[in-house]
């Protein structure tokens, strides 16, 4: 638990000037560019053959930007990136114009995704469930629980491989600034790339609370406060896999059970860099003997089915009982395919993190390629299991029931039908839920920055509940609600679909079960076993 004394020093909250930030400037300097470039296409004549604009506006906040002109930035559900999304995005919007309907009290929650496919993201299904968990949990909290101040949902594009982070990110620091609507917290963030620890940075260093769904690179947690996320980082999910092999070689013959390690290389990958550095460092410091085959390929690179080729081969040349994946579900995906060639299908348990989840989703265009992918697992005698962020089955699969209580799941997974029209199984992958439980431990502190406290003699203090406390709020909303995430450890937990939720130092969860969960060719994720990772071995 971090001492809430040892944050930065709140600097004084006052109102926005009326001095051009950045983006206004940008935005006028765009709108000149264009009158200027229609101006040259028709006195110059049709010389260019087609009008050509560096920039143009998709919608209220979202603007074109990068090589593709991708459509970036912040909106309320009035813009949707994608037309899969059209959908979720209206309800959202929907959701949104209640709120401010209501004529009640209310602030601003961003959800932040590369919601733009590009070629280390996972499909747009992936954005779809984050945005349904999202949505779910705004629901939750408004009309279930009642909060006050209300939560308005906005869904911010970070583009393809989450490169356009920046004007996402000014645009964020301004919306902070807002005097009525403030924004007090950011969610989501997606995959690890280089580009999320930029963007999570840059949001820290402007004071804007982060409580992340499903990235779990390890190098995105700090000591400083700023950065909270509701499932395990990669070091522990590695830490969870390292004690199941550990326990599986001690009950063979010495020297019987071997595991061996594929790992990425490509340094700039951090998801899969922390899988493999976080499972090494496991494995000397609980005991499991690792054999040197020195199986490693590199993302991104030519010649890739060649080198997963090779690596079969080697994997079938010397028969290791399990292995350890250290890289994305796509690169599994090639493994699998290699590994089903005649003369190379000799069968290995693969465990793996839980970017597992999307070896179907990328690249996965149609059912044709399903049906190839299926074919080839199934002859290929590979086995997969991986440390999921969630799974419905993880309270009831093995008895030991919710830590806590009753077992939320089941009343959710009504509730989200409900809701989407979708059914349960949309929920086995842990995708929904881990967003879900991300937004509720936003709310969480939201609702407690504005319940009254009666040691506090101050007139934010005074009130019998959060619609009376004084409006605008005196103290800077986003810091204020940094401090109560401070707070979210041991007996005052959140109670999430996936468990307990208690924030250490380095804003990482504390003591946090998670599911072994079986991947099968048929596409079903099947609980296996609740695990508990270790601590950090550095």
């Amino acid at each position: 638990m971090t001492d809430p004394q040892s944050s930065p020093p709140i600097p004084p909250w006052t109102p926005p000037t009326a001095a051009r930030s950045r983006w206004w400037y940008a935005r006028w300097g765009l709108l000149a560019a264009a009158v200027l470039a229609y101006g040259v296409y028709f006195f110059a004549g049709d010389t260019w053959g087609t009008r050509a604009y560096a920039f143009d506006r998709c919608a209220e906040g979202v603007w074109e930007a990068g090589p593709d002109d991708e459509c970036v930035g912040v909106t309320d559900g009035e813009f949707s990136y994608d037309d899969s999304l059209d959908d979720i995005t209206a309800k959202i919007r929907a959701a949104n114009q209640d709120v401010e309907d209501s004529k009640k009290r209310w602030v601003t929650v961003a959800y932040v995704h590369p919601f733009t496919i590009g070629a280390g993201d996972k499909d747009d299904n992936a954005a779809l469930q984050e945005l349904e968990g999202a949505y779910a949990a705004q629901d939750e909290l408004n009309n279930r629980q009642g909060i006050v101040p209300r939560i308005k949902l906005l869904i911010a594009n970070t583009g393809a491989d989450g490169k356009q982070w920046e004007p996402v990110e000014e645009l964020l620091s301004e919306l902070k600034e807002d005097r009525e609507h403030p924004l007090v917290a950011v969610t989501g963030f997606g995959p690890s790339y280089k580009a999320t620890r930029h963007l999570v940075d840059a949001l820290r260093e402007a004071g804007l609370p982060m409580v992340a769904a499903t990235s779990t690179a390890d190098d995105l947690a700090s000591k400083e406060p700023g950065f909270f996320r509701v499932n395990n980082p990669n070091e522990q999910q590695a830490s969870a896999i390292v004690r199941h092999l550990r326990d599986a070689q001690r009950k063979a013959k010495p020297g019987a059970y071997k595991v061996a390690m594929i790992k990425d290389r490509n340094t700039g990958e951090a998801y899969s860099r922390s899988l493999s550095e976080g499972f090494e460092e496991q494995a000397q410091r609980q005991g499991l003997r690792l054999e040197p085959l020195g199986l490693s390929y590199e993302a991104g690179a030519p010649a890739l089915p060649n080198a997963f080729g090779s690596i079969a081969e080697r994997v079938c040349q010397h028969r290791p009982d399990a292995v350890y994946f250290a890289g994305r579900g796509r690169e599994l995906r090639r493994f699998i395919t290699a590994m089903s060639v005649t003369g190379r299908q000799c069968g290995v348990t693969v465990f793996t993190g839980d970017d597992a989840v999307s070896i179907y989703a990328d690249g996965m265009e149609s059912e044709e390629k399903l049906a190839e992918l299926t074919k080839a697992w199934k002859v290929s005698n590979v086995e997969v299991s991986f440390t999921a962020l969630a799974h419905p089955d993880m309270w009831t699969g093995d008895g030991k029931g919710y830590p806590k209580g009753a077992d939320p799941f089941p009343a959710f997974a009504e509730r989200y039908r409900e809701l989407t029209g979708r059914g349960a199984d949309k929920l086995d992958d842990g995708q929904v839920i881990a967003v879900y439980d991300a937004m509720l431990a936003v709310g969480k502190a939201v609702r407690e920055v504005w319940t009254p406290e009666p040691s506090d003699k101050s007139a934010q203090g005074k009130g019998g509940s959060g619609a009376e406390l004084p409006w605008p709020p005196k103290e800077p909303p986003a810091l204020a609600v940094r401090q109560m995430l401070l707070q979210v450890g041991k007996g005052k937990e959140v109670g999430g679909l996936s468990g307990l939720i208690q924030f250490g130092e380095d804003g990482n969860p504390v003591a946090k079960e998670l599911p072994l969960v079986d991947l099968l060719p048929s596409g079903e994720f099947r609980f296996n076993k609740l695990e508990k990772p270790l601590g950090p071995a550095r």
